[in-house]
């Protein structure tokens, strides 16, 4: 009666104090003031404006339909799932700064819309808005699974929740991570896990001590800003046809793994920092077989922390672990653009091997990597352990002069394949140089018949061009090969093998002399004419 009374005359409903009997809908404007609560033994559907307080819900009192709400007006223990399910699409909760709150069951998102906003993501002791689950399974799961593959392709869970401004914490029973015995994590846990839902928005928040600080398949188009991931056994992990994430300002440290891309495309990682993750037989990111295009740019990879062993594996392993399903296709075209690497020397103490560790991937690209403090303590930029071709396992390296003089520690091969790797140097004026380990080959693909294929000069009155190459097989020495071979001698060949039309040009000519000599006959060494 005094719900439709209120609405009638168009005012507020006051409730000052306990009430029981509570209708099934509520259509006014409610305003609970302290000293009030609405406690009945059934559910309410709020469908006005609503203005609460502390406790103004009692323990047995279910709510709906709110558009915004706060764990404080439900138990102390438990409010912010008992918040989220008041909520109707699009709602809202809000938490306090220097406050935890304690959740000790999954809190499972079912409508689309949600977000969850405190005010600093930070623990509370240094004000931030801090949920603490003790809890097993996941703190927020959203949707639920439909028992298919999980590659399937059927994108049907909750997505569009937003976490802003949140920092969430697993405690309980604990479990040491492999990096290090001294730092745990709570096996079983996960901060957030979503079951094919996506389009999430992480924005300045906090995950640490769970097994999973994130879990998702299918979960797609995410954002991620200026997350912390800490103290995990796996990290973020992106299943299956979890595609298109961005990640700006990703600051992962000490966790086994950190990231881990598994059957995704298109995950984008720019101006983050992975410190101290990963371990003698662990990567820190581990980008899975069937994975597609990852892009890492101007990020951070530190290991200074975490793992004190002198042999720390890789930075990053890709195309080394078989995908779900099990997947064995490779890795396609991942490109690592500027990024810095910084750990200690050889030999040391948390020193890392490898920038990257390369299984089976295809149109790998390492652009313009950069050295901390400009020194090199990596055993080898890129280690191979792959057993394919040069088709299924290849790599560019796009160097800067960094690298110059360095080139026997660019990679070195640990499989059993055939693996391709091309270098080239950077220009950043002055001298400038490519030099490979192995073939090193400069073309121009598709170029008209008969056209000009590549020009190589230097302008400059004093400028010169030199070919310079070790001792090639034969007998044959410095040469420069444009269809037949030319090269320079003082008597025509007397060994080696050679083709008609190959020129040999007189290193000691004189007025009465040859120019050189010209191969009419191939053979060993061949008929030569002056």
């Amino acid at each position: 009666l005094a719900d439709a009374a209120a609405v009638t005359a168009g005012k507020q409903l006051v409730i000052s104090s306990t009430w029981s009997t509570v209708p099934a809908t509520l259509n006014a404007a409610i305003k609970i003031i302290p000293g009030g609560q609405l406690n009945g033994s059934g559910s309410v559907a709020i469908n006005g404006q609503f203005e609460g307080c502390d406790s103004c819900f009692g323990a047995s009192q279910a709510v709906t339909g709110l558009k915004e709400s706060r764990p404080e007006w439900f138990s102390a223990t438990g409010g912010v799932k008992q918040a989220i399910a008041a909520l109707s699409a699009g709602g809202r909760v809000k938490l306090q700064a220097y406050k935890s709150y304690t959740e000790t069951a999954t809190i499972l998102v079912t409508l689309p819309g949600i977000s969850v906003e405190g005010v600093y993501p930070g623990r509370a002791s240094v004000g931030g808005s801090q949920i603490i689950f003790t809890g097993s399974g996941a703190l927020f799961q959203l949707g639920t699974d439909n028992g298919h593959a999980w590659n399937a392709a059927d994108y049907d869970g909750q997505g569009n929740v937003i976490f802003r401004n949140v920092w969430m914490t697993a405690s309980g029973t604990t479990t040491p991570l492999d990096y290090s015995a001294a730092d745990n994590y709570v096996a079983g846990t996960y901060g957030v896990q979503d079951w094919r839902g996506g389009s999430l928005i992480f924005e300045n928040v906090g995950f640490e001590h769970f097994a999973y600080n994130f879990w998702g398949i299918q979960s797609d188009v995410n954002s991620w800003k200026n997350v912390t991931s800490m103290h995990s056994k796996y990290g973020i992990y992106l299943g299956p046809r979890s595609d298109q994430n961005t990640f700006d300002g990703l600051y992962a440290v000490l966790n086994d793994t950190a990231l881990t891309l598994d059957g995704n495309s298109q995950a984008r990682i720019t101006n983050s920092q992975f410190v101290g993750n990963g371990t003698n037989s662990i990567y820190g990111i581990d980008i899975r077989q069937g994975t597609s295009a990852p892009i890492f740019s101007d990020s951070w990879l530190e290991h200074f922390q975490g793992y004190s062993g002198a042999d720390g594996l890789a930075f990053i392993g890709l195309g080394v672990n078989a995908g779900y399903g099990p997947t064995t296709t490779p890795v396609i075209s991942p490109c690592f653009r500027n990024c810095f690497i910084a750990t200690s020397n050889v030999a040391a103490a948390y020193h890392e091997k490898y920038f990257v560790e390369v299984g089976l991937t295809t149109d790998a690209k390492i652009i313009d990597p950069q050295m901390y403090g400009g020194t090199f303590n990596l055993t080898k930029l890129v280690s191979i352990v792959g057993a394919g071709t040069d088709t299924t396992c290849n790599v560019s390296l796009n160097l800067g002069p960094t690298f110059a003089g360095l080139e026997s520690y660019l990679s070195v091969n640990n499989g059993s394949g055939t693996p391709s790797i091309y270098y080239s140097l950077l220009s950043y004026g002055g001298e400038e140089s490519a030099t490979p380990l192995g073939r090193f080959n400069i073309m121009h693909v598709g170029a008209t018949a008969g056209a000009d294929k590549m020009t190589i000069g230097s302008e400059g009155s004093a400028g010169a061009i030199f070919v310079t190459t070790p001792n090639l097989a034969s007998g044959q020495t410095n040469r420069l090969q444009l269809y037949n071979a030319i090269q320079s001698g003082t008597v025509a060949p007397v060994a080696g093998t050679y083709a008609s039309g190959d020129i040999i040009l007189n290193q000691l000519p004189s007025a009465s002399g040859y120019a050189g000599w010209i191969c009419v006959t191939g053979g060993t060494p061949g008929t030569w004419k002056t």
